[in-house]
């Protein structure tokens, strides 16, 4: 995963990448934790097409920003 997101950032004009996953999806986010991303509770959100209530309808929102 490491190697893909150094690989994007070689891309013209890539400034940042962000990750959107359910909170109860531990998994997913160590991942995203361990990729350096830092969460953004501001831009958490819920599913549009996900029942209202239902427990996958939160999803919180990670982002980096390109090496300097």
């Amino acid at each position: 995963m490491q190697a893909a997101l150094e690989f994007g950032f070689k891309l013209p004009g890539l400034r940042k990448v962000i990750a959107v996953a359910v909170p109860s999806k531990e998994p997913s986010l160590r991942v995203v934790r361990r990729l350096g991303m830092a969460r953004d509770p501001a831009c958490d959100l819920d599913h549009p097409r996900v029942e209202a209530g239902h427990p996958l309808q939160r999803h919180v929102l990670y982002r980096t920003a390109a090496p300097a």
